[in-house]
């Protein structure tokens, strides 16, 4: 798989098999990820990567709480959206749900989907992405690199995944169970394993927006 390819064919897989991805697998998929770039080369990233037991009890005690609507609590806060942006993501979610048959106005049923990510999407895998809390606000560029990085690797190597703010929503049982120190920010989570092609949910294909939707040319000859 080249490089186009891995970009334009990645996409977010919300079903997997339920069989474990191999350690050594991960371990090539991750270690073609460290070559993503960052500023002075500092690479800022720290990952934990999960499976087994230890990965199940987080699964099930984030979804509890998510089920139960308690507060999150983030390291990240969420975004406030300007209005176009908030306009395309209300766009695509109403497209997902139509698409899952999920009614806007069934409650349940979209608590249900949201669990469903708390649980990073039902995969066998799941990393969590993080850096020091102490480097502010400007490595979290570099973390995203990293990130995108391990997402198409993992796209190149047969795997599926999906990235995941949800599953940072309650940090510190992801630090009690996964042994993460305070002073670690949680970034974001992802879910990995093997992609369950033939499930509706793999079906589904987000939109993209037209190049001249962001972006300014100057000193280019439009003639």
């Amino acid at each position: 798989m080249d490089m186009i390819e891995a970009i334009k064919t990645r996409r977010s897989i919300r079903a997997y098999k339920p069989d474990p991805v191999p350690k050594e697998l991960l371990i090539e998929v991750l270690e073609v990820a460290l070559w993503a770039p960052s500023a002075g080369n500092i690479q800022p990233w720290e990952i934990v990567v999960m499976g087994g037991e230890p990965f199940n009890k987080l699964k099930k005690r984030l979804a509890t709480k998510r089920a139960a609507g308690e507060e999150p609590r983030s390291d990240i806060p969420w975004p406030h959206f300007p209005e176009h942006l908030q306009a395309r993501r209300h766009a695509h979610g109403k497209r997902l749900f139509e698409f899952l048959g999920i009614d806007r106005h069934d409650v349940q049923k979209r608590l249900d989907w949201t669990v469903r990510m708390s649980r990073f999407m039902d995969a066998p895998n799941g990393i969590i992405v993080c850096c020091e809390a102490s480097l502010g606000e400007w490595v979290l560029l570099d973390v995203g690199y990293f990130l995108y990085c391990i997402l198409l690797s993992a796209h190149a190597h047969g795997l599926g995944t999906c990235g995941l703010g949800e599953v940072i929503r309650y940090p510190d049982v992801i630090r009690e169970i996964m042994g993460i120190p305070e002073s670690k920010r949680l970034v974001a989570g992802i879910a990995i394993g093997y992609p369950d092609l033939d499930h509706p949910y793999n079906k589904f294909m987000p939109l993209r927006q037209p190049l001249e939707s962001c972006t300014t040319w100057r000193g280019f000859d439009d003639k």
